[in-house]
């Protein structure tokens, strides 16, 4: 009980200061990026206190704020474990509660030890928090849909039935390629007129991720449906070389969640949740794609390419496609893309953070406007994970040297969580 004690008592202590109380991420001592969350979130800072490896002094400079009564610190993590906690990616034989599990002969927690695996090593897994019981107990396939995304290790997500493998300089799509693209309907309330403009991205069989400037825009055209397993939006069945997509679905929308930070003015925060009225029905046409399980980004020396998909405008007289579309752009460093908007004198100034992402910038290759709210996807093998929501660029898309700004989704991984109920 004293050794509790004085944790509280320490806790509190190098805490009790003022900090920043927004969401998302925040800079480390040591200049990285890390998370803003709960300390007792924080698996770094946990370890700290207990064993006393740094003075009060030091630990002071990890706060971040307060949720509520309790501190908030910038942590550093590399990964989610499986049920969505902060981890560290480091070889299992240096995560107790994991390696323990190698030694088992119990399938269900030899399963979990797999959905835990990092790919920085061989024998690398995500190290988090002592998962509860629940994790540990035999967990449904992919058949069992629920409205909880599913983690990119079960391969219940982020796969289509594509086996090879217009956005402006993009090409046609296969039939069954990307099957988490979703269009958004909007009806205008004089009228009775319905439209679709915005995209977004299905993440599980009640919720789709889009942009919160699709959803809070002007309120004469209210968002109310979203459509799925859509291909050519110019005709009733869908058909490629005798090949015929399933019917289109059109789920109503239940209720929307916008970030509660976002500004429309610098477009930070820009992303939003919609519950859908119905689970919608896995098919061929109509999947989910992964969250991203681990900070991809983190070593900035990988060049990486990601690919943006939708029915956006295909060229500059601003045409849009009928036909859904996809593109490959490449990922632009932070701090390069930032010079690349300082330099042009935009008013107001374009300040990009850590909570976005830069990619494209190569002439014809871009998103545009109708493609807001659709993915940038991280494509490993077969497998495809949400890293970014279509934020914002110029109205001339594909421009030489500036590239498009997206949402960082891993920054908001927590919050789309908390936010998901079943």
């Amino acid at each position: 009980m004293n050794i509790l004690l004085a944790l509280c008592f320490l806790i509190f202590a190098v805490f009790n200061v003022s900090g920043q109380s927004s969401l998302g991420t925040c800079t480390r001592p040591n200049g990285e990026q890390g998370l803003c969350i709960r300390y007792d979130q924080c698996p770094e800072i946990l370890e700290q206190l207990q064993r006393r490896t740094r003075n009060n002094r030091e630990l002071m400079k990890y706060s971040c704020g307060f949720d509520g009564k309790i501190p908030k610190v910038c942590c550093n993590f590399d990964c989610y474990t499986p049920e969505g906690n902060l981890g560290k990616c480091q070889n299992v034989n240096s995560c107790p509660h994991l390696n323990e599990m190698t030694k088992t002969t119990d399938k269900d927690k030899r399963a979990y030890v797999r959905d835990s695996r990092c790919t920085t090593g061989p024998r690398d897994v995500c190290c988090g928090p002592l998962p509860a019981d629940t994790y540990a107990q035999p967990r449904e396939d992919c058949t069992a849909q629920t409205a909880f995304p599913p983690h990119p290790n079960t391969m219940c997500c982020g796969f289509d039935a594509q086996s090879s493998s217009k956005i402006y300089g993009g090409i046609n799509t296969g039939i069954d390629e990307y099957p988490w693209l979703a269009l958004l309907e909007y009806k205008k309330k004089d009228t009775g007129e319905i439209k679709s403009y915005c995209g977004g991205t299905l993440i599980s069989n009640r919720y789709v991720v889009t942009a919160a400037h699709c959803i809070s825009g002007p309120g004469a055209w209210p968002p109310i449906n979203v459509r799925l397993g859509e291909y050519d939006t110019s005709t009733n069945e869908d058909c490629v070389d005798g090949d015929c997509a399933d019917p289109v679905q059109t789920i109503p929308i239940e209720d929307i969640i916008t970030h509660p930070e976002y500004n429309p003015k610098t477009s930070r925060h820009d992303i939003a949740l919609i519950r859908l009225a119905n689970p919608v029905p896995y098919t061929d046409f109509i999947r989910p794609i992964c969250l991203p399980a681990s900070n991809v980004l983190k070593n900035t020396d990988d060049k990486l390419e990601a690919y943006v998909a939708g029915w956006g405008k295909v060229n500059q007289t601003h045409s849009r496609s009928q036909i859904k579309q996809q593109v490959k752009v490449p990922i632009v460093k932070t701090q390069d893309c930032q010079n690349s908007f300082s330099t042009r004198k935009f008013k107001p100034p374009v300040t990009v953070t850590g909570n976005q992402i830069c990619a494209g910038g190569e002439a014809g290759k871009d998103s545009c406007n109708g493609d807001s709210g659709g993915p940038l996807m991280l494509k490993t093998g077969l497998l495809h994970e949400l890293i970014g929501v279509v934020s914002f660029g110029l109205k001339n898309c594909g421009t030489q040297g500036l590239p498009g700004v997206y949402t960082n989704v891993y920054s908001y991984y927590p919050w789309i969580w908390r936010n998901i109920r079943p």
